[in-house]
């Protein structure tokens, strides 16, 4: 659990509270610490806010109401490091060639993989500055392979922008994605389950479309700026 687990224990019987981003995380905290119960009582979830307004139309519709004309395209963005699985995107690329995948990152912590050999239906382009780059309202869906995670920003505005996501179930991202909200990975390094939700996100544009619809409504409420105040307000109000 990396910085968390590092300063939890010393820290948290000594300040007044402790914020985690997902309830995950919150309750890893407690089972392997077992703190005294005024402890655990001010561990809190605090979730981060979106920078972005909630859409009034989701990009999942908005896409499907276009690409009758055009192959399907997978969205993807992340650290070039072994955290993010950018070995499973080109997997799952090379298994799936009716579709185009582009995708945006850059090596941080580890080398960066060679860009010879990808599969000829993958971009790969330097990571992004801004949100405004991604063409969301062409795309199918948004692919998320990590292989462990707290709750990643990029995943919450992606959220908020209404588009299908297919993620693997790591960490606190079942908090946001799940059967209701999108194509959930439970199987975090299995190809064949990752190309199966592609596919099935693909099919069922009704479905993509709802369940897409779903993730906007539930990021909005919970990511959104006003929440956090509301949610800050409150916890600093119980501590006057």
């Amino acid at each position: 659990m990396g910085y968390p687990s590092m300063f939890y224990p010393g820290a948290a019987g000594v300040i007044k509270g402790v914020f985690t981003d997902t309830a995950y995380l919150r309750d890893e905290l407690l089972r392997i610490y077992s703190p005294p119960s005024d402890v655990a009582e001010r561990t809190k979830v605090l979730h981060t806010p979106s920078r972005t307004p909630k859409q009034s139309i989701a990009f999942a519709r908005i896409s499907a109401g276009s690409a009758s004309a055009r192959r399907p395209l997978v969205l993807w963005a992340g650290r070039l490091d072994r955290q993010k699985r950018f070995d499973l995107v080109q997997q799952i690329a090379e298994r799936m060639s009716h579709v185009d995948f582009l995708c945006w990152g850059d090596a941080v912590l580890d080398s960066a993989p060679t860009q010879t050999g990808l599969p000829r239906n993958l971009t790969l382009r330097r990571g992004f500055r801004s949100y405004s780059e991604l063409p969301f309202e062409e795309a199918t869906l948004w692919l998320f392979t990590s292989a462990w995670e707290g709750m990643p920003t990029i995943l919450i505005e992606v959220a908020v922008r209404g588009m299908a996501v297919v993620a693997s179930q790591v960490g606190g991202v079942p908090e946001l994605v799940n059967e209701e909200t999108g194509f959930p990975v439970v199987e975090v390094d299995n190809v064949d389950e990752y190309v199966a939700a592609v596919q099935a996100c693909i099919d069922n544009r009704d479905l993509r479309i709802a369940r897409a619809e779903r993730l906007m409504a539930k990021a909005a409420k919970l990511y959104s700026q006003k929440t956090y105040v509301r949610d800050l307000t409150a916890i600093f109000a119980c501590e006057n």
